[in-house]
């Protein structure tokens, strides 16, 4: 087998000009595998371990011999002797050990940070937005929150199941005492996030993708809602509505405006938003009808509507006071505004001027949809009926479809029925 290794043969063993050589150690030990000294023809020395397997041998590099004493050496010739005697290949350990550190290597830099579940949780809203509006504006209503209330809080190189639950405590605690509702608002951004986090890593679309945030507890879903924010109750009753459209109220809006709020109404109470994304195209005067397409709905469903003598009479008088050409700008309320239509804000803004200056008590868009709907209830119209006219969203992708397409019949007697009833003269008081 050899001699025995010493510092002072390796340091003398001479190069070969045309091979390589190895010098090897006495061991004494059968089956054990022997230390060695390499000796390349360039005069480079290395320490290898060789041991038996199958009758073939293997050979494993240890360092060079500049690098490493050999007292050194001998100690990683016991660990690997030890590993042959428990029956482990030690060429495969030392394998399968490299794997496992490259692999954790690629998993820590793939690992995803807060930052990262920040850019994921904005793309994903922004795939639920067709329409660039109501996109941009989306982003907009959640960045601004993000940056108010959870940057800094949460710092953007933080490994996302790194984040505990008394972390998202105590961001929500320093909100909580002056603004419960928007506490809850927060809680729910981050419950969406963890929750996106942990679909992320089992979605099959994400899988060639350099990034996993390993997570399966969601921090925020045991965390208490404040439950302070209060729902609309304000329903305007028919005779108020009715006084509302009366013709002599129309010089404290913009004509289109006022107009919107109008044709809103006699549709059932439609989203005042997504009448302002219709297209000109959408009103089917020849099909009496209204095609709501699912890029400019709330819910991201195609609402059709049977429309009425009195808002095809709303639509020509909007189309009448366009001033942008439609092949321009095809939106029905188009405007010169980088929106290319109407500022749902001003809407807004001239309802509640319109309240201040002539003390009509105080309502919103919002208040006019609740509205119109008690008004069709009182009417013995269908509740599932006004919920279709209204598009509310449906879970179900087949009924949703269904909806979309049906019950025309439903809603055109709906709507005519509510129209009768907008258009019918109010009692006169009494003296």
């Amino acid at each position: 087998m050899g001699t025995t290794l010493t510092q002072t043969k390796i340091n003398g063993a001479k190069p070969k000009k045309n091979n390589a050589y190895y010098i090897w150690d006495k061991n004494g030990e059968r089956g054990s595998g022997v230390l060695g000294v390499k000796v390349t023809p360039s005069g480079n020395k290395l320490y290898y371990f060789r041991y038996i397997v199958g009758g073939k041998s293997k050979f494993i590099k240890l360092g060079s011999v500049s690098g490493m004493s050999l007292k050194t050496a001998r100690e990683h010739r016991v660990e690997l002797s030890a590993l042959l005697a428990s029956g482990i290949d030690p060429k495969e350990k030392l394998e399968r050990d490299k794997r496992q550190v490259e692999e954790e290597k690629r998993r820590q830099e793939a690992h995803g940070t807060f930052g990262d579940l920040l850019e994921v949780f904005f793309d994903h809203l922004s795939s639920k937005h067709k329409d660039p509006e109501q996109r941009k504006r989306c982003l907009t209503r959640y960045k601004r929150h993000v940056r108010y209330y959870i940057e800094g809080q949460i710092l953007p190189e933080r490994k996302v199941n790194e984040i505990t639950k008394q972390d998202i405590l105590a961001l929500l605690g320093k909100i909580t005492p002056s603004a419960p509702v928007q506490a809850d608002k927060i809680r729910s951004i981050l419950n969406k996030m963890f929750e996106l986090a942990i679909d992320f890593d089992d979605d099959p679309a994400n899988y060639q993708k350099n990034l996993r945030f390993y997570t399966q507890i969601n921090p925020v879903s045991r965390i208490k809602k404040q439950n302070k924010s209060k729902p609309g109750r304000r329903s305007l009753s028919l005779h108020e509505i009715q006084s509302f459209m009366d013709p002599n109220n129309e010089k404290y809006f913009d004509k289109r405006i006022f107009l919107l709020l109008k044709m809103s109404i006699y549709l059932g109470g439609q989203r005042p938003f997504e009448l302002l994304l219709s297209k000109r195209s959408s009103f089917i005067g020849s099909h009496e009808m209204l095609v709501l397409e699912d890029n400019c709905t709330k819910t991201s469903v195609a609402n059709v509507l049977p429309i009425g003598q009195s808002v095809q009479s709303m639509i020509d008088e909007v189309d009448s006071l366009r001033f942008i050409d439609e092949a321009q700008n095809p939106l029905l309320f188009s405007a010169s505004n980088t929106m290319g239509h109407v500022d749902p804000n001003y809407v807004a803004k001239q309802l509640r001027k319109f309240c201040e200056t002539t003390g009509f008590p105080k309502f919103t868009p919002r208040d006019l949809r609740r509205s119109v709907k008690n008004i069709m209830l009182e009417l013995d119209i269908r509740r599932d009926i006004t919920n279709y006219i209204q598009n509310h969203s449906f879970g179900d992708v087949a009924e949703a479809h269904y909806i979309t397409y049906e019950f025309m019949t439903q809603k055109k007697i709906a709507l005519s029925l509510l129209e009768s009833k907008l258009t019918e003269i109010p009692p006169a008081k009494a003296n």
